[in-house]
């Protein structure tokens, strides 16, 4: 199916386009509006569901409603329900420039598509289009909008393969300045279209081959979703898909060129599914990333084969049953072909290094934790293997201290003398509760005091009349985990605190754990 004509929405000027915004907002059409139609969304084969969306939207008989209908769920309206929604001036423009059209008989459908992120709009192609049409924002742009949105505040960021642009609005609020490109000059046209509808100054658009159009330049943030679908030349697959042939084509070729395009402690994050064949992700890590960086994978679990291809099989099909049976098939006999182990969803954060030892490393994580997660856990992830990475000496030197939002817990089992304190970090560092005794616990309330911990070692030494060389040794593993479960964070990776402590009873783990605990919430 063709695509439509782009050329009569680039006529529009910024002014008509906030207008056009400005009706959406007025009528009620939010983000969490969509939100609340679309819990039926999400699953192949959408149209199997329209007829309950429908059923839905009749329910509410509102302006709202029949504007989703329009924009978002690709239904017709009436052309009088056309002009209640835009008013007859807007109605006409958006007729006139190809954004609207009718079938001759009074009903109006929308020739493209329109998605909200971050109370956003972002107008995008059909995706049944195929071809060259531009993707709009899906679950996992969501997702790497949000990490990239609290990273912190930037000079200059890189949106590389823009897309719609979704990623450079998410951007545009954190960076000074903000430069977006993609090889597709459809997607750089509606790029600039929807940064005039939501009235964003701050974000340049390059037609540009990866980073051809930005050689030289440094970037203090880098955020890339390639396409990563693995695909066979026989496949024809629309260009938002197409991973090529192992699903990594243009993902390797990022996260080689990405270290040169960062600026001093620069940071890319890169959202993607990940190809597994023989070697561990480490090994693919070590082998793509180019020199000048460290990485860290977090990779949740594989995902399904069969459900993988009949996702993306019936978003290129639009329910023609014919081309999805061949398609689902011979995409599924493609993987099979490749001998691809398993595929999962993956982020990768990569940092530059200007000096000192580079490191690779990874973390399992469940699919849910996207929604945990956010960019400053992820600087703190780096900053703690940074600090490991770097030797005996450094960690010695460096002060820590506990992360802002640590929770311990007071255990006093019954079946014990000793006390235990369970460790619960932060929720979006990802990690599970871990229990250390009452000595340790009182050997870190000293080094978060402390101004560096061998400071704290020492005087901990002092008040226990004890050898600071075994201490040390005792417990230097004992640190290492705590960093890398994000208990203890290095001051200069993130900003810590003094502990005030709130006290109250509670069971924290259920009856059956017997056991008295008093908590302490620690807000830093």
């Amino acid at each position: 199916m063709p695509l439509p004509d782009i050329s009569g929405l680039l006529r529009i000027t910024s002014e008509q386009w906030r207008a056009f915004s400005d009706r959406l907002r007025s009528i009620g059409l939010s983000q969490q509006y969509a939100a609340s139609l679309q819990r039926l969304g999400g699953r192949p084969w959408q149209a199997l569901q329209e007829p309950l969306l429908v059923w839905n939207l009749n329910q509410q008989d509102s302006l709202s409603a029949k504007t989703f209908a329009l924009l978002m769920a690709n239904l017709p309206v009436s052309q009088n329900d056309a002009r209640s929604i835009f008013g007859h001036a807007l109605t006409d423009l958006l007729y006139d420039c190809g954004f609207l059209t009718t079938d001759g008989q009074g009903w109006i459908t929308s020739n493209f598509d329109l998605r909200i992120i971050d109370d956003c709009y972002v107008i995008c192609d059909h995706l049944f289009h195929g071809g060259d049409a531009v993707m709009g924002p899906g679950s996992t742009t969501g997702v790497l909008c949000r990490l990239s949105a609290s990273v912190g505040q930037v000079d200059l960021a890189l949106d590389l393969g823009c897309g719609a642009g979704s990623n450079a609005l998410a951007l545009s609020p954190i960076a000074n300045k903000v430069i977006a490109t993609d090889i597709n000059p459809r997607a750089v046209s509606l790029t600039k279209i929807n940064l005039q509808l939501n009235d964003v100054q701050n974000v340049e658009v390059r037609e540009s081959n990866l980073f051809d159009l930005v050689r030289g330049t440094k970037f203090d943030l880098i955020v890339h979703q390639p396409p990563f679908v693995p695909t066979s030349n026989a496949m024809c697959a629309a260009m938002f898909l197409n991973g090529g042939e192992h699903g990594d084509g243009i993902l390797a070729q990022v996260l080689f060129q990405i270290p040169e395009y960062l600026s001093t402690n620069g940071l890319a994050l890169v959202l993607t599914d990940l190809p597994v064949f023989d070697e561990s992700p480490i090994e693919y890590l070590q082998r793509t990333v180019g020199p000048g960086a460290d990485a860290l994978l977090l990779i949740c679990p594989a995902m399904d084969m069969d459900e993988y291809c009949i996702r993306y099989s019936s978003v290129e099909c639009a329910m023609q049953f014919e081309d999805y049976d061949k398609r689902v098939t011979g995409r599924r006999e493609h993987l099979e072909k490749i001998g691809l182990k398993s595929l999962h969803p993956a982020l990768i954060a990569v940092q530059k290094r200007c000096s000192g030892t580079e490191w690779r490393d990874s973390i399992s994580v469940p699919i849910s934790s996207w929604q945990r997660i956010s960019g400053s856990s992820i600087r703190t992830m780096l900053a703690v293997r940074d600090l490991l990475a770097e030797g005996l000496d450094a960690l010695l030197a460096s002060p820590l201290n506990f992360a802002p939002g640590l929770t311990a817990l007071k255990a006093v089992y019954s079946s014990e003398t000793a006390t235990t304190i369970v460790l619960m970090s932060p929720d979006d560092m990802l990690s599970e509760p871990t229990e250390i005794n009452l000595p340790q616990w009182e050997l870190l309330q000293v080094i978060a005091e402390a101004p560096k911990l061998l400071t704290a070692i020492q005087e901990y030494a002092e008040r226990i009349q004890g050898s600071a060389d075994a201490i040390l040794k005792d417990n230097i593993n004992l640190l290492a985990r705590l960093l890398h479960l994000g208990v203890l964070i290095p001051v200069r990776g993130a900003s810590g605190g003094r502990l005030t402590n709130g006290h109250k009873e509670e069971n924290a783990f259920g009856d059956d754990w017997k056991s008295r605990f008093i908590r302490a919430n620690y807000k830093l």
